[in-house]
């Protein structure tokens, strides 16, 4: 109880609790309770729109109620004041964001997704980066001019920047030679699903439709009173072949390290 009425003297002092920041003037940033610089702790509540969520840095900030919509990753991104360090006081921030917010006449678009996809495309630009970041003989292996770094785009609504900004920019498909990727989604339209169903036509034909009964026979050694390894031994019986097929795969129990064999 004692807390609270300490934050709310401290908010309700030096004038009102709400403070507008429009960027109507400058006067509205010359106003004494927004004077981070002489002023060492600013409990206030700040109403703005494109002024405050761009060109203005509020020192302390904790609790962040979003609603702003774009199309643009790098203006999103630079409306996301609740980013960086909150060294002593992390634990205090919060941020309520918009799930459903419209956009247009007839369309809606989720926040949270939108600042995640934009995430996710710095961390895509970031790994372009770093992959030839490491000197060779002192010298950089290539230049971003020899092999322009691309800019992904993890939801088709949220360009990279303005239309005017990217007048020499190429759409282009890229490929990962060398590395697991791992998909995130799988196609829902008819005709990528009637593709994909051709495609492996002739490979689920060739099946043999014959049943195949699987029998395992477990054993195990007991060392102490627990399990140390578990070599199960599985053989699949083909009706058309006399010998049996077997495999003999080896299994950790908990707290056991995995064994080749």
């Amino acid at each position: 109880m004692k807390r609270k009425t300490s934050a709310r003297r401290l908010i309700n002092s030096g004038g009102g609790p709400v403070i507008v920041v429009n960027g109507d003037t400058e006067r509205d940033y010359a106003q004494p309770d927004l004077d981070f610089d002489r002023t060492h702790r600013v409990w206030k509540t700040l109403v703005g729109g494109t002024k405050l969520s761009r060109g203005f840095t509020v020192e302390g900030l904790t609790v962040t109620y979003y609603r702003r919509t774009t199309q643009q990753a790098d203006t999103l991104m630079q409306m996301g004041r609740w980013f960086g360090f909150r060294p002593g006081y992390r634990d205090l921030v919060r941020l309520y964001i918009g799930r459903e917010e419209p956009m247009g006449k007839s369309k809606t678009v989720d926040l949270h997704e939108a600042f995640e996809a934009i995430c996710r495309d710095e961390e895509t630009f970031r790994s372009q980066l770093s992959r030839y970041a490491e000197l060779v003989d002192g010298k950089p292996q290539v230049t971003s001019a020899q092999i322009p770094p691309l800019m992904s785009q993890h939801l088709p609504w949220i360009k990279p920047s303005a239309r005017n900004k990217m007048f020499n920019t190429e759409l282009v498909k890229i490929r990962s030679p060398g590395q697991w990727v791992e998909p995130t989604a799988y196609p829902t339209s008819a005709m990528d699903l009637r593709h994909n169903t051709e495609a492996w036509r002739p490979v689920l034909e060739l099946l043999d439709p014959t049943p195949v009964t699987l029998r395992c026979r477990w054993s195990g050694r007991q060392l102490r009173g627990r399990t140390r390894h578990a070599r199960p031994r599985c053989a699949a019986r083909d009706p058309m072949r006399s010998e049996m097929v077997s495999s003999h795969p080896v299994l950790a129990a908990p707290g056991v390290p995995r064994r080749g064999g």
